[in-house]
């Protein structure tokens, strides 16, 4: 990408650039006492994490097992969050600055871990790599993800909310204590918003902040007014002219970009999208692909992605070495290419798909408790900035098995379930889960893989499962709730409220839903196999 087209010189220290952005939350909690910063660094972060998981599968597969892949560290050296590649561990890493993630509500984390993910699907770290000018470079990256993720991924921007401004002098007097606004359209474009098209790549924007912004005092200012910008930056502006009138931009970079080169490591993201790769269905596959390649934004992470790695392989040829070569450009783009060239999309997923999901997330892998606890080596120097607590792990442990209970309505129209009942319970993994089955009409009947029975065939009622658990609780033959409850029924019975209904999972056969909480996850059988 080109210089400066500037009188001024851009280019400038590290150490005299600082925006908004940098000072959203101080990374140095000056005034904190050490027991304070210890109370942020020890929150319970995996107390959250499965629940966060859950929630990105509204957005898309491919948020909620980038998430389940990854680790969540805390660290004051970030004002917010940022994304990096764990190549020892082969994870991803998800960094939060811990007062933000005290002080953020679910909603917006799930955008912030949206966000991370979208910069690294999209290549953004190889093709934000030679911009002379970074911060530019930044915000242009985050209109393209803020914009894709709520045109694409379905996500409000009104409801995401980052925090306030701090009343601060930093901070000029007209902004103190509103809301941190992020980089939108309107926001980093102020004044020429109007001018600028939407849905372009990020090197339309970059090119176009890079002809019509000038640092001035510890601020980016954007031109006023100018020409419609172009792909390549041109009639967006002709250097500064004397009349030009230049004013503040109040877009703020959400994340630190720093890492996101680390993820254009041919191996890294060959290991990441094998993973992925086996983890996704191909439909998810292919919508992922669907959202991306219908975009300029997506071609150019395409084209940039390939034009790397023919470029790296050619490097590799040059020296001797392997060039490999399997893979295809961006994540996204292998996904797609592996779903449709080695297996049938299917129209419809089989609904044991997920319960199977679901269980990933107490898959025990090379994740678990001890690298919970691990500082990775690059950050070792910022001392106690990336403790997690490792008693959380601990729960996690394969020795404690997790509590799932099974319930089938045994009324006619779900008989014809009983099969494939047996079956996703037996699809767990019974070294890390406690199965317990059950068939119920109006009384609650015990059952086992064993013995493959159901019982009962009368009414039904819904309230009799809820009750079933709570006494077990009572007679100590069960230590807590279960972590899954999974019904296969029509629908039709009483109204049941669960002490815990976010971990209930009614699979239905008509669309009745009246007697079961909003809260509880509810699945239409005929929207499966």
């Amino acid at each position: 990408m080109g210089g400066a087209t500037h009188d001024e010189p851009k280019v400038i220290g590290k150490d005299e650039e600082t925006g908004v952005e940098d000072i959203l939350i101080n990374p140095t909690p000056e005034g904190m006492t050490e027991e304070e910063a210890a109370a942020l660094l020890g929150q319970d972060i995996r107390e959250e994490f499965y629940a966060i998981a859950q929630e990105l599968e509204k957005f898309h597969g491919i948020f909620s097992q980038l998430w389940e892949m990854g680790l969540p560290r805390l660290t004051f050296d970030l004002p917010t969050a940022a994304v990096a590649f764990d190549h020892q561990g082969r994870n991803v890493e998800f960094l939060f600055n811990p007062q933000f993630w005290k002080d953020t509500d679910r909603y917006t984390k799930c955008f912030v871990i949206c966000h991370e993910a979208l910069h690294v699907i999209l290549s953004h770290g190889i093709r934000a790599r030679d911009c002379p000018m970074p911060a530019l470079a930044n915000k242009a990256l985050d209109v393209v993800v803020n914009h894709t993720l709520t045109s694409k991924f379905g996500f409000d921007r009104s409801s995401v909310h980052v925090g306030t401004y701090p009343d601060t002098e930093e901070v000029d007097e007209e902004l103190r204590g509103k809301p941190i606004e992020l980089c939108w359209l309107d926001t980093v474009f102020t004044g020429m918003e109007d001018q600028v098209e939407r849905d372009k790549p990020f090197e339309y924007y970059y090119h176009i902040l890079e002809k019509n912004t000038k640092f001035v005092d510890g601020k980016w200012k954007i031109k006023s007014s100018g020409g419609k910008g172009g792909g390549k930056g041109q009639n967006s502006g002709q250097g500064q002219g004397q009349g030009d009138e230049y004013q503040d931009m109040t877009g703020s970079v959400l994340d630190k970009h720093d890492q996101l080169e680390e993820f254009e490591d041919s191996k890294a993201k060959e290991e990441l999208t094998d993973q992925l790769d086996e983890a996704l269905d191909g439909d998810e596959k292919q919508d992922l692909f669907d959202k991306l390649s219908n975009t300029e934004e997506g071609d150019a992470a395409q084209k940039a992605a390939e034009k790397a790695e023919k470029e790296n392989a050619e490097a590799k040829e040059g020296d001797g070495k392997n060039p490999g070569g399997k893979n295809r450009g961006t994540i996204a783009g292998r996904l797609q290419y592996r779903a449709n060239v080695h297996q049938k999309v299917k129209t419809k997923r089989k609904w044991e798909t997920v319960i199977k999901k679901w269980s990933r997330k107490y898959k025990e892998d090379e994740r678990d408790s001890e690298q919970w606890a691990r500082t990775k080596r690059r950050y070792a120097a910022l001392g106690t900035d990336l403790m997690l607590p490792t008693e959380v792990a601990d729960e996690h442990k394969s020795e404690t098995r997790i509590d799932v209970w099974f319930f089938q309505d045994t009324s006619g129209s779900c008989y014809g379930f009983r099969d494939r009942f047996f079956a996703a319970a037996r699809s767990l993994p019974q070294d890390r889960f406690n199965i317990h089955l059950y068939c119920f009409d109006t009384q609650v009947y015990e059952t086992s893989l064993e013995s493959g029975k159901l019982y009962g065939f009368g009414g039904t009622s819904f309230d009799i499962l809820e009750n079933y658990i709570q006494d077990e609780l009572r007679r100590g033959k069960i230590k807590k709730y279960p972590e899954a409850v999974f019904v296969i029924t029509d629908g039709y019975g009483n109204n049941v409220r669960p002490e815990r209904p976010k971990n209930w999972y009614w699979f239905l056969s008509t669309d009745c839903t009246h007697c079961i909480p909003n809260e509880c996850n509810i699945f239409s059988l005929s929207e499966y196999e």
